[in-house]
C-alpha cells in the first residue's frame, strides 16, 4: 500500500479548493511544491503526477475572482524582471536550437509568472514571513535530513537533492540553494516567538551546513566560507552562533573522511582537475559565442549542446558537452550581452538599495533586509551554478527506490524586495545539467 502516495494526494486534493478560493494560499502552496518537490518523495504512482499544474490551475481559475490583491509595486527591479522575461522571448526567436529553446522557455515562462503573482499578494509584513517560513520549510528538510545522515554515516557518501527533474536534484544544486537560505533560517529564527520552531530553525541552520560540507561540491564548500564570513561581519548580533557554526566546519574537518579531504584539495590544485578545466572550456566556448551572436547569443541550451562544441573546438569528440555551472556566462553564451546585463543590473541596484539604508532607520520586516543583502551577494560567491533541468529532463531517472549509495533528497532559487511598500517575492529555479561534483 502506497502509504505516502495516498497522504499526499489527498492532502493535494484537499488544498485545491482552498487555492481557488485564496489566492495568495494557492501561491504558498504552489511555492511549496516548486521548492521541495514533495511528490519525489513518494514511491508509487503519485511520484510523476504533475501536481505543481494542479495547484497553478485551481491559483489563476480563482485570481478572477480575487479581492485581496494588491496593485504591483512598478520598481525599477520588477520592470527588469520583466525586461528579462522578455529578452528571453527575443533570443528564442532566434535561437540556435528552436525545438529545445521553445520548450525551455515556457518552462522559463511558467515560472517567470507565478513569481510575479507574488509581489501583488505578499505586501505585509504577516504574509512575507509565511512565504519565508515556507521557503525556509521546503529547502531547510532536506538540509536538516541531509545532515544528520552525514553525521550517522561518517559522510561517506555525497548528499543530494531530489530524483528525477527537480530544482535540487544534484550536490552543486542542492549545496547553492541551502547556502542561499542558510541567512533565512537564521533571521527567521531570531525574530520566532514560539520556542520549537525557533529551535528547529536554528537547529536547519546548523544541520544545513553539514549538509553543504558533504555534498563534496567544492563551490558549494567556498560559498559556505563566504556566507559565514557575511553573517560574522553583520550587526545584528550573529557572533555567537557563526561562531559555533565555524566550530562545526572545524569538526567536520577531523570528522570527515579521507576522501572528503582530497576532494577539497583539488581546489588549489585546479590545473590537474578535469572536472574544472571543463568548465573553463565551457566558459570559453560561452564568451565565443557571445561574440559571434552579441545581441542575441545562441539561445536557450545552446551552450550545453555538443554540436556547438565541435563548431568551436574542431578536435571534441564528446557527445555531450560540460557544464559552465555559471549563471553569468550561461546567460552571456544563451541570450547575448544584454541578457547577461539585465540580471547583474538587477542585483545591483536592489544591493546598493539595501545598503544605502541608514543602520538605525526603522524597518517594517527588522532582520529581513540583512536576508536579501546575503540573498543578492551569494549568485555572486564562487561556484555559482547556472541551474537548468536536471540530467532527468533528458534521461530516464532512477527511482528514489533503487539501490544505490548515495542519498537523495529534493532550489531554489529567490527574488527578494523590500521598499516603500515591504514587498518581497520568493521563486524557484531550475538546476543543474548533470549531477557532477563540483
Amino acid at each position: 500500500m502506497p502509504a505516502r502516495d495516498i497522504i499526499l494526494v489527498t492532502l493535494i486534493a484537499g488544498l485545491l479548493p482552498l487555492c481557488f478560493f485564496r489566492t495568495w494560499i494557492g501561491l504558498l502552496v504552489w511555492t511549496w511544491m516548486a521548492f521541495m518537490n514533495p511528490h519525489r518523495l513518494t514511491w508509487d504512482f503519485a511520484y510523476s503526477l504533475p501536481f505543481s499544474e494542479w495547484v497553478a490551475m485551481a491559483t489563476l481559475g480563482g485570481l478572477v475572482f480575487s479581492s485581496d490583491r494588491k496593485p504591483v509595486v512598478w520598481t525599477r527591479e520588477t520592470i527588469l524582471f520583466l525586461a528579462l522575461w522578455a529578452w528571453f522571448c527575443i533570443t528564442t526567436l532566434t535561437a540556435m536550437y528552436p525545438e529545445a529553446a521553445w520548450g525551455q522557455l515556457e518552462r522559463v515562462s511558467k515560472i517567470f509568472l507565478m513569481s510575479f503573482l507574488l509581489i501583488p499578494f505578499f505586501q505585509d509584513r504577516r504574509r512575507i514571513r509565511v512565504l519565508l517560513l515556507v521557503v525556509a520549510g521546503s529547502i531547510g528538510y532536506y538540509g536538516l535530513k541531509g545532515g544528520i545522515w552525514a553525521l550517522l554515516t561518517g559522510g561517506e557518501n555525497l548528499v543530494l537533492g531530489a530524483p528525477g527533474n527537480t530544482f535540487i536534484s544534484t550536490n552543486n544544486a542542492l549545496a547553492l540553494a541551502l547556502n542561499m537560505c542558510l541567512p533565512i533560517f537564521f533571521y527567521l529564527a531570531k525574530e520566532e516567538p514560539r520556542r520549537w520552531l525557533r529551535y528547529l530553525l536554528h537547529a536547519t541552520f546548523f544541520a544545513s551546513i553539514v549538509s553543504v560540507l558533504f555534498t563534496y561540491s567544492r563551490g558549494g564548500f567556498l560559498g559556505l566560507l563566504v556566507v559565514l564570513g557575511v553573517l560574522f561581519l553583520s550587526r545584528q548580533n550573529v557572533l555567537p552562533v557563526v561562531l559555533a557554526a565555524l566550530l562545526l566546519c572545524l569538526l567536520a574537518f577531523g570528522f570527515a573522511p579521507q576522501k572528503w579531504v582530497n576532494r577539497i584539495d583539488t581546489i588549489v590544485n585546479y590545473q590537474q582537475d578535469g572536472s574544472a578545466m571543463g568548465r573553463l572550456t565551457a566558459w570559453s566556448v560561452a564568451f565565443q559565442l557571445a561574440t559571434d551572436n552579441p545581441i542575441t547569443g545562441g539561445g536557450f541550451w545552446s551552450i550545453i549542446n555538443g554540436q556547438t562544441y565541435r563548431r568551436y573546438l574542431p578536435d571534441y569528440a564528446l557527445e555531450d558537452s560540460p557544464d559552465a555551472h555559471s549563471i553569468y556566462f550561461g546567460l552571456l553564451g544563451e541570450h547575448g550581452f544584454p541578457g547577461d546585463t539585465r540580471p547583474r543590473t538587477r542585483r545591483t541596484r536592489l544591493g546598493l538599495e539595501l545598503r544605502s539604508d541608514a543602520p538605525g532607520k526603522h524597518h517594517r520586516l527588522p532582520g529581513h533586509r540583512n536576508v536579501c543583502q546575503l540573498r543578492v551577494l551569494r549568485p555572486r560567491l564562487p561556484g555559482v551554478h547556472r541551474l537548468r533541468p536536471s540530467e532527468g529532463a533528458r534521461r530516464p531517472a532512477a527511482h528514489p527506490s533503487a539501490p544505490g549509495g548515495r542519498h537523495q533528497h529534493g532550489t531554489a532559487r529567490a527574488l527578494c524586495r523590500e521598499g516603500k511598500e515591504a514587498t518581497a517575492a520568493a521563486t524557484g529555479l531550475g538546476q543543474v545539467k548533470r549531477p557532477c561534483a563540483g
